[in-house]
C-alpha cells in the first residue's frame, strides 16, 4: 500500500521558516519607536536649553533697561561718578553716554580706549532720531563697535527734558552664554542670529561674527526662522551640507533667533548601524523566502492544480467516475468528498424541480388573491383621498376663522386708544359747555384731537384692508417692508400686554422676494401671536420678542425669538403637525403653525424650523431671494 504524504506537515515545515518575518517587523517597529523616543528626548533637551538661553539673554536685556532707569533717577545727583561705578559694576556694559537734547555728547565713560570727546555730535544716529521723534526708549540693531571691534547694541532712554542716556552693551557675552552648551562630539549647540539672519554668536567659528556672516540665503532661515514656527523640531543642513537636528525660538526682548542644534549623524549613529544590519537581514530573508516558495510551488501547488481541474468539471456538470491517485492524504479525502457531494446534488436537483412546481402553483393562487385585494384597495384609496380633501378644507376654514378672530382682536387694540381720546374730547367739550367755560380755542383743540384720532382709525382700517387684499396677490416685495407691516398690525396688542418688540432690521440693503404678498405677513403675525401667548401664559416679568432678518448667500433668513421659556423637547418635533397645540382646547386649534409650515414650504418654496435657546423659542424662516438679472 502506498504511503501518502500530508500537505499539512509540509506546509508547517515551509511556513515555519517565515516565523522570522514577524520578528523583523517587531524589530523594525521597536527601532522606529526608539528612534522617535530619541527624537522626543532630543526635543525636550533642546527645548530646555533653549529656554535657559532665552532667560539669560532676556535677563541681560532687562538688566540694561533697569540700569537705564537707575541712571534716570540718580544721574542728576551722582553725575560722572555714577557712570564710572556702573561700568565697573556691570561687566556687560561697554560704555555709557549722556547726550543733550541736541545730540551733543555731554558726559561719558567707557572701559576701552576711545576717540570720543565731550561735544561729539550724535544727532544723526538712529537712537537719537527715535527719541526726538517721540519714543521714550529705543534698542538699536546690532553693529560693530568702533571701540572694541566687536558686536554691540545700544539702549537709548530719555532721562530728563534735556538729557538722553545711551548704554552700549558688549555682545561678547553672547559667546560666553553660547559656549556653555556643547554636544557629545564637542561641537557647540548654540547659535544666536539677529532678525536679519546675521550671526551674533558662533562658538565653533567665532570669526563668523566679526565677518557678519549671514544665513538669510539658507533654507534654515527661509523655511523656518522667517516663518516664526517656534519650538518645533527641525532638521536642516548648514553651508557645509552637514545635517543637523534642533529647535529654535525668538527672544522676546531683543528679537534675536536662538538655535539649539546637534549633528544628526552623531546623535543617531547607533540607530543607523542597527538599521543597516536590519536591511541586510531582511534582504537575506526575502531571498530565503523566494527559494522556499519555489519549492512549495513544485511540491504542493502542481498536484493541487490537477485536483482543481477535476473539480471544475464537476462544477460544469460532468461527473467523475474514479479517484485521482496522488501522494497527499488531504487531496484524496477532498476528491472522495466531492464524489459523495455529486450524488447528493443529483437527488437535490430532483427535489428542487418538484419544489419549483409546487411554488409556481402557490404563486398563481396568491396572484389571484392580490388582484382581488388591489381592486378593493382602489376603492378604499378613493374614499381616503376624499376624506383627506375634506379634512384639508376643514383646516383651511378653521384657519380662516382663527385668523379673523386674531385680526378683529388686533383692530380692537389699535382702535382702543384713539376711541378713548375721541370719547374724552367729546365728554370734555360737553362738560365745559354745561359750565359755560368752552371757548373757541378749546373747541378747535378738541376738534383737532378728534380729527387726528379719526385719521389714525382710518389709517388702521386701510392697513388691515390692504393686508387682507394682498393675501392672494403675487408680486415683488421688499422683505424689510413686509416685516415692518407685520409689526404694525400686532404692535398695539403687544404694547397692551407690555411686551417689547426688538427689531434688528437693516433697511439700507433691501432684500427682494417674489412671493404671494400677504402670505409672509400672515406667517410672521402668527408666530408673533404664538410668542405673545407663551409670554402671557408663563407670566414673564420683562417679556420681549426679537425679530431680525439678514441675507445669506441666495437666501433671506428671518428669525423670531422670545424669552417665554421655550417649547418642551418632547413636543418640539410635532408643533408643525395639524391639530397639534400646546394650548387649552378653548384657546387653540393647532392650525396656525401647520398653515404657516404649508405656506412657507409649499407656496413660498422656503424652509421653517424651530428650536429652543437659553431665552425661549427661536423660529427660523429661510426664503429664496429674487436674483437681479
Amino acid at each position: 500500500m502506498k504511503k501518502y504524504n500530508s500537505i499539512k506537515s509540509r506546509l508547517i515545515i515551509y511556513l515555519t521558516l517565515f516565523t522570522a518575518i514577524p520578528l523583523i517587523i517587531a524589530s523594525t517597529v521597536t527601532l522606529y519607536s526608539a528612534y522617535n523616543s530619541k527624537k522626543d528626548e532630543l526635543f525636550y533637551k533642546h527645548k530646555e536649553i533653549l529656554k535657559n538661553v532665552q532667560q539669560d539673554i532676556d535677563g541681560m536685556i532687562q538688566r540694561i533697561e533697569y540700569l537705564s532707569t537707575f541712571v534716570e533717577k540718580r544721574y542728576a545727583i551722582k553725575k560722572h561718578a555714577m557712570l564710572v561705578g556702573l561700568i565697573n559694576l556691570e561687566s556687560n556694559l561697554n560704555s555709557i553716554l549722556i547726550l543733550d537734547r541736541n545730540g551733543k555728547l555731554k558726559d561719558f565713560h567707557t572701559k576701552h580706549k576711545s576717540k570720543l570727546f565731550n561735544g561729539y555730535d550724535f544727532s544723526n544716529t538712529r537712537n537719537y532720531e527715535a527719541i526726538t521723534n517721540g519714543a521714550n526708549s529705543f534698542w538699536s540693531k546690532v553693529y560693530i563697535s568702533n571701540t572694541t571691534q566687536a558686536p554691540a547694541i545700544s539702549y537709548t532712554k530719555k532721562i530728563s527734558e534735556n538729557k538722553i542716556a545711551v548704554l552700549v552693551l558688549d555682545l561678547g557675552i553672547l559667546h560666553d552664554i553660547a559656549k556653555k552648551y556643547r554636544s557629545g562630539d564637542g561641537s557647540s549647540m548654540i547659535r544666536i542670529i539677529d532678525s536679519n539672519g546675521v550671526f551674533l554668536a558662533h562658538p565653533d567659528t567665532p570669526e563668523f561674527v566679526l565677518q557678519r556672516k549671514s544665513v538669510s540665503t539658507m533654507n534654515l532661515y527661509k523655511k523656518y526662522l522667517s516663518h516664526k514656527k517656534e519650538y518645533q523640531q527641525i532638521i536642516f543642513q548648514n553651508k557645509g551640507q552637514v545635517k543637523n537636528i534642533g529647535v529654535y525660538a525668538k527672544s522676546k526682548n531683543s528679537g534675536w533667533y536662538i538655535l539649539v542644534k546637534e549633528r544628526y549623524e552623531y546623535v543617531f549613529e547607533v540607530y543607523f548601524t542597527i538599521f543597516s544590519f536590519l536591511v541586510f537581514f531582511i534582504i537575506l530573508l526575502i531571498l530565503i523566502s523566494i527559494f522556499f516558495a519555489i519549492k512549495l510551488s513544485k511540491s504542493v501547488l502542481k498536484p493541487l492544480s490537477d485536483v482543481s481541474d477535476k473539480m471544475n468539471k464537476v462544477a460544469e456538470g460532468e461527473y467523475i467516475e474514479s479517484i485521482i491517485n496522488n501522494s497527499y492524504v488531504e487531496l484524496q479525502q477532498l476528491i472522495r468528498s466531492f464524489f459523495i457531494m455529486q450524488e447528493k446534488i443529483k437527488k437535490r436537483e430532483q427535489s428542487f424541480v418538484e419544489l419549483n412546481q409546487s411554488l409556481e402553483r402557490r404563486v398563481d393562487e396568491k396572484t389571484k388573491e392580490l388582484q382581488k385585494l388591489n381592486e378593493s384597495l382602489e376603492e378604499r384609496i378613493t374614499k381616503e383621498v376624499e376624506s383627506s380633501r375634506q379634512k384639508e378644507l376643514h383646516i383651511l376654514e378653521s384657519s380662516k376663522m382663527v385668523q379673523m378672530g386674531e385680526m378683529i382682536g388686533n383692530i380692537a387694540h389699535q382702535w382702543r386708544q384713539p376711541l378713548s381720546v375721541i370719547s374724552t374730547a367729546a365728554s370734555g367739550m360737553k362738560l365745559e359747555k354745561e359750565y359755560d367755560v368752552l371757548d373757541d380755542n378749546k373747541i378747535v383743540y378738541y376738534c383737532d384731537s378728534i380729527i387726528q384720532n379719526t385719521e389714525h382709525l382710518s389709517e388702521t382700517i386701510e392697513i388691515f384692508r390692504n393686508f387682507i387684499k394682498e393675501k392672494k396677490e403675487t408680486g415683488i416685495v421688499v422683505l424689510q417692508d413686509r416685516l415692518e407691516l407685520s409689526i404694525k398690525i400686532v404692535a398695539a396688542t403687544l404694547e397692551s400686554n407690555h411686551i417689547k418688540i426688538r427689531k434688528q432690521i437693516d433697511t439700507n440693503t433691501p432684500i427682494k422676494l417674489n412671493i404671494v404678498i400677504g402670505e409672509l405677513s400672515q406667517v410672521v403675525i402668527n408666530i408673533l401671536n404664538n410668542s405673545k401667548d407663551a409670554l402671557l401664559e408663563n407670566k414673564v416679568e420683562e417679556p420681549w420678542i426679537k425679530l431680525s432678518c439678514k441675507e445669506e448667500k441666495k437666501w433671506a433668513i428671518i428669525t423670531i425669538e422670545d424669552n417665554g421659556g421655550g417649547i418642551k423637547e418632547d413636543i418640539i418635533s410635532k408643533i408643525f403637525d395639524p391639530y397639534f397645540t400646546t394650548k387649552h382646547k378653548s384657546q387653540g386649534t393647532g392650525l396656525g403653525l401647520h398653515m404657516s409650515y404649508k405656506i412657507i414650504v409649499e407656496s413660498l418654496k422656503g424652509k421653517i424650523s424651530a428650536k429652543n435657546t437659553e431665552n425661549g423659542a427661536l423660529f427660523t424662516i429661510e426664503l429664496p431671494i429674487l436674483l437681479e438679472e
